[in-house]
């Protein structure tokens, strides 16, 4: 078990074979994968899992994705589709493939973001981390602009700026680190169960799910969110976790 720890946490495994990549990702409020086959130059399929997710529409996402990238470049992966029209984790998840699709061995990425020591719920500050393979390669210090102990800070607006600034064998974990702090923020929702996502007219034109026409009948799924604050081994092992928050939400 991981030492004392509150806070959300995202665990991204990239696991190349010949022919096919297979990148799964886990989160408090999440549970996706992406299976992506290819000859080396052209994407030939791609398949999607959803066993843990927010809102009724989120596993038909996955069946959208497929017909729009089957038959893509691998190498255009990134670039031939507005992001904001796909599920924002299945997307990622499948950009990662296409990347890594050379690789020869698995990565693992585990993003931890603490919950704020000054109660100061989102707004507080927190600090976000992200290991790759085991090693802590990136940390910032959200809501701190001034940064402490040689740790960068301010807000996501600032994060993006900074990740742009990194080398290029660190951009992908900056971008990684910063869709972690973003989401790590749905620690402090609480949108109660069936209740349509179109609510939330903020998030209109947002994902797939919150697209016009489709939010009104997306439907908050029971029981989706958890813990793995103290027990991230437990993440992408479909074991439980070590506790539930009941009646939180996930944009």
């Amino acid at each position: 078990m991981a030492g004392a720890f509150t806070g959300y946490r995202r665990r991204v495994r990239i696991v190349p074979q010949i022919g096919r990549v297979d990148v799964d990702m886990e989160d408090d409020a999440h549970c996706f994968g992406v299976t992506l086959t290819h000859d080396g130059t052209t994407i030939l399929a791609v398949e999607t899992s959803a066993p843990r997710y927010p809102w009724t529409t989120c596993p038909a996402a996955g069946v959208f994705l497929a017909s729009k990238m089957t038959g893509v470049l691998l190498a255009d992966a990134a670039d031939v589709q507005n992001q904001r029209d796909h599920c924002t984790h299945m997307y990622d998840l499948f950009v990662l493939a296409a990347r890594h699709a050379p690789d020869h061995a698995p990565t693992v990425y585990d993003i931890r973001v603490s919950d704020p020591v000054d109660g100061g719920g989102a707004a507080g500050i927190r600090l976000a981390e992200i290991d790759l393979n085991g090693e802590t390669i990136l940390r910032w210090r959200l809501g701190d602009p001034t940064g402490v102990d040689g740790i960068a800070g301010g807000n996501l607006r600032e994060l993006d700026a900074w990740t742009r600034t990194l080398t290029d064998d660190l951009q992908e974990a900056g971008r990684m680190l910063r869709r972690g702090a973003l989401v790590s923020g749905t620690r402090f929702f609480d949108f109660p169960v069936g209740a349509a996502a179109g609510a939330m007219t903020q998030m209109i034109g947002a994902c797939f799910t919150y697209q016009p026409g489709r939010a009104d009948t997306a439907l908050r799924v029971a029981d989706t969110i958890r813990d793995f604050s103290n027990e991230p081994e437990k993440m992408l092992t479909g074991e439980s976790d070590d506790r539930h928050i009941e009646g939180a939400a996930s944009p």
